[in-house]
């Protein structure tokens, strides 16, 4: 029953404890076991390419269990918040990124998994809880990032109301259309 993963605790991240580097996933399926703490944002590497900042601590629920056919479940939750750059203003924005994660783990590429599912690959039996959660954050990231509307902070580039704003467009093919003109003309 995985009724508890979708709520996290009134504590603090930091007071859960950061998670081990590796698990033994089959050990903890057998055992229907839970792992709860932080991921340090930095451990991360390629969601770091995505945000500005990689301080901070991914907040995660991990559980594990064997399901049928020498394959293992994990399912989860995490939640951070990260910054981001807005696409409008280019100034840094907080973004709220919780994601579920529901994966297979299976030791060979050809194991069958239920239609719909997602798998991931682990050739041993220990697996890093980072390489869990990695994918489905960068999946939870928007596509274009922006402020809410009306959130952006407003822009220090002012425009002079009397400077020829309009009008002033570099047009290269001018000359030509005036020469076309002239021949039509004569």
């Amino acid at each position: 029953d995985h009724r508890d993963l979708h709520s996290f605790p009134t504590r603090r991240s930091s007071d859960l404890g950061p998670l081990p580097k590796q698990v033994n996933y089959r050990k903890l399926a057998q055992e229907t076991g839970k792992l709860e703490g932080f991921i340090r944002l930095d451990q991360c590497e390629r969601l770091a390419g995505s945000i500005l900042e990689t301080s901070g601590e991914v907040q995660v629920k991990l559980s594990f269990r064997k399901a049928r056919k020498h394959r293992f479940l994990v399912v989860g939750k995490t939640d951070v918040v990260v910054k981001l750059e807005c696409q409008n203003c280019l100034t840094p924005l907080e973004f709220q990124l919780q994601v579920d994660v529901r994966y297979f783990i299976v030791n060979d590429a050809d194991v069958e998994i239920p239609e719909g599912e997602d798998s991931l690959v682990c050739e041993g039996e220990m697996i890093r809880p980072v390489d869990i959660i990695e994918d489905e954050l960068i999946l939870g990231l928007p596509m274009v990032s922006r402020h809410s509307d009306g959130d952006c902070p407003e822009s220090h580039i002012h425009i002079n109301e009397n400077s020829p704003v309009e009008g002033a467009t570099h047009k290269p093919f001018a000359a030509l259309a005036e020469l076309k003109d002239k021949f039509k003309r004569s």
